[in-house]
């Protein structure tokens, strides 16, 4: 046998036979240069360095081991970054909890290991040291792993703290995309109110909360979660309609962030889209659509790019991301180191899942708390409203969000987290109309949308905030079934998109007074022949009524909404399809199974 070919089946033996060895070996080689300048305390270098190691490793298809040194060198440089105060850590985070997930692993049983590893190397330097200073027959490689415990605590390391700020590398361009739909229009007054302010984010003064008034252990809110009910055999007709709209997921889904596209093969998605991303995994789940293990891989990867996501401001979740990268978006869906603002209706919306995941799933405690810890609530919770910010590429602007029904709903998403803004739940700004002889009470206030979606949302998910709450609701679903037993026309309405421009249409029954109106996202231009019977409305209200009006329009929607990629958005009432596929029609369409599959009882 050659020399080359001997050495060859020595390191095939020592691969196979002792993978220990390679691992070691190659472990301090890959990773000792950033420790060089970790000790110097040299962070930003150390940083980079670990960075180039870990994209070395993961550039073309790895292996898992490969996958797991690359994994620990994102964890070191997350520390080495975190000494610099640097937010980017969380990004570093983010990608050490891929890399492992990918192989096949996780940090804390590579932690756990690291940690047997430094106590056992410990125990031998006790009982074999020797007059030398270091024991006959100690590795390199074991030298190595207690140098990089005793500087950076590796064993110990379980994440970045909260609060990070300083952001120093420039975040990489990515090709703008044409934007064809806004996911969720904001509606936000045009005059500014007494408490709006006008800044330059580079000027912004804020004070973070501690987090210990965040997020209480004990939550006491009016109406308490619950956990899920036990699982049973979900009947036919209600798995059959979930497994249609799980279709949309399957074929939406970013196993980069596991974040699911707002519309579909639209790689963009609002902070609610990605609200409604988690609510279709944890009902999928629940109706036994997926396997536990499937919803735990998809939902430790969201949670997972959801904690290290960059933030506006460093503040709050940018108003959209792109679903491929998690990075943030302008308002036109432009690659944006600044980002456009956030929508405080949409970050109370993931607020409320965000609450129900941590409930249902104590294994995912952990994941839930490290992304909420990083927001910070001072001026979104201003004078107990909830505000939003929007920024245009010059100038922000803070408006008070929400108008009867959203406000409210968004509002229980904080009050969860122990966060006061009281004075959104009330109902002081409302005055009272007339339609179809049925009287019900609508927000005065301008640019007020009265539609469906949030008192069915409230009801299926929180058990409705009040009895003030339920009776409209409960209003809304009479004067839309007398509506069709009226006129004739079957009618179930919300906001959605659409297949045409303008691409996002408020189907209102009442829009500043005014019944049954059809308007474009700034609530001004009406489009009436885009008047629509919703199909997560429609399924929703047969989930929560379930009398014959709710069962006719639960065969509409199944007889002409239903396709292989999920459900369309809904029925133009002058006839045809909106053939609009989009995430939160299908996530509600699965909260409404689930909720019939829980014998009607809220979330």
């Amino acid at each position: 046998m050659s020399a080359s070919k001997h050495l060859l089946l020595v390191l095939m033996i020592i691969v196979v036979i002792c993978p220990s060895f390679l691992w070691g070996q190659t472990l301090a080689t890959y990773l000792r240069p950033g420790l060089l300048l970790y000790k110097i305390k040299d962070y930003d270098k150390a940083a980079t360095s670990w960075i180039e190691v870990a994209k070395r490793l993961t550039s073309t298809h790895s292996e898992p081991w490969e996958l797991k040194i690359a994994g620990q060198a994102y964890v070191l440089a997350t520390i080495a970054l975190e000494k610099e105060d640097n937010a980017k850590a969380y990004e570093t985070w983010s990608q050490a909890i891929k890399c492992f997930l990918d192989g096949m692993s996780s940090w804390e049983i590579e932690r756990q290991k690291i940690a047997k590893q430094v106590r056992e190397i410990k125990n031998y330097l006790r009982v074999s040291s020797s007059a030398r200073g270091m024991p006959y027959g100690m590795e390199d490689k074991d030298i190595f792993l207690l140098e990089l415990e005793e500087a950076t605590a590796l064993s110990k390391y379980v994440g970045p703290k909260p609060g990070l700020r300083v952001k120093k590398s420039k975040e990489k361009t990515i090709s703008p995309e044409t934007a064809v739909y806004h996911g969720k229009p904001i509606i936000v007054e045009e005059k500014k109110t007494s408490n709006e302010k006008e800044v330059s984010p580079k000027n912004m003064q804020l004070t973070p909360l501690p987090i210990h008034g965040v997020i209480p252990e004990e939550i006491s809110p009016q109406k308490k979660l619950t956990s899920p009910a036990k699982k049973g055999v979900p009947d036919a007709e209600v798995l059959k309609i979930a497994r249609t709209a799980w279709q949309y997921f399957e074929k939406n889904y970013q196993n980069t962030t596991g974040f699911v596209n707002g519309v579909k093969e639209y790689p963009f998605a609002t902070i609610w889209d990605i609200a409604s991303g988690l609510a279709g995994f944890i009902a999928a789940e629940q109706l036994g659509i997926i396997s536990k293990g499937e919803f735990l891989t998809k939902t430790k990867r969201f949670l997972s790019t959801l904690s290290s996501i960059p933030l506006y401001n460093n503040e709050l979740p940018n108003r959209e991301y792109s679903t491929k990268t998690g990075k943030m978006v302008d308002l036109r869906e432009r690659p944006s180191n600044k980002g456009s603002g956030w929508s405080a209706i949409d970050i109370g919306r993931l607020l409320i899942w965000l609450k129900i995941t941590q409930k249902w799933y104590p294994e995912l405690k952990e994941e839930v708390l490290r992304v909420v810890k990083r927001w910070h609530f001072n001026r979104l919770k201003f004078d107990k409203e909830i505000h939003c910010a929007f920024f245009n590429g010059e100038k922000e602007l803070l408006f008070q969000e929400g108008r009867l029904g959203y406000e409210q709903y968004a509002a229980m998403g904080y009050k969860l987290w122990g966060i006061d803004v009281s004075n959104a739940l009330d109902y002081r700004e409302t005055k009272e109309t007339e339609v179809l002889g049925i009287k019900l009470p609508y927000d005065k206030r301008p640019k007020s949308c009265l539609t469906s979606e949030p008192f069915l949302l409230e009801e299926m998910e929180l058990g409705g905030i009040d009895g003030k709450f339920r009776q409209i609701a409960e209003i809304l679903y009479q004067v839309q079934k007398k509506r069709w037993q009226e006129k004739g026309i079957l009618t179930a309405v919300s906001e959605d998109c659409i297949d045409s421009p303008p691409w996002f249409i408020y189907n209102c029954v009442v829009l500043n007074g005014a019944p049954w109106l059809s308007v474009a996202h700034n609530l001004k231009k009406g489009f009436p022949e885009f008047k629509s019977i919703r199909a997560k409305v429609a399924l929703g209200f047969w989930a929560v009524y379930g009398d014959d009006y709710a069962r006719l329009l639960k065969e509409k929607i199944e007889k002409e909404c239903a396709s292989k990629m999920g459900y369309y958005a809904g029925i133009y009432e002058k006839g045809g399809v909106n053939k609009c596929l989009n995430v939160n029609t299908n996530a509600v369409i699965l909260e409404a199974m689930l909720y019939l599959k829980r014998n009607k009882h809220a979330f």
